[in-house]
């Protein structure tokens, strides 16, 4: 990774860290879906494989799960 790259990436979750924790995990969650899109941009690089599709499904899964984990109410 490239030292901008990494300049990015440290801006990127300095920023994540500041958004609210809307649910148990929320945070974690994010950053592990920033991993998962990075990883996607980088296999892209090299592949040139359909990273639209591919960020829309991390996405989507993560919305999914967040979705579930809301609180209910009674």
């Amino acid at each position: 990774m490239a030292y901008n790259d990494d300049r990015i990436l440290i801006l990127l979750i300095g920023e994540l860290e500041k958004v609210p924790e809307r649910c148990e995990g929320y945070r974690k969650k994010m950053r592990h879906l920033l991993r998962d899109v990075l990883q996607c941009e980088e296999k892209h690089a090299l592949y040139r494989t359909t990273i639209v599709k591919d960020i829309a499904k991390l996405v989507n899964r993560v919305g999914m799960n967040l979705y579930k984990s809301r609180p209910t109410k009674s």
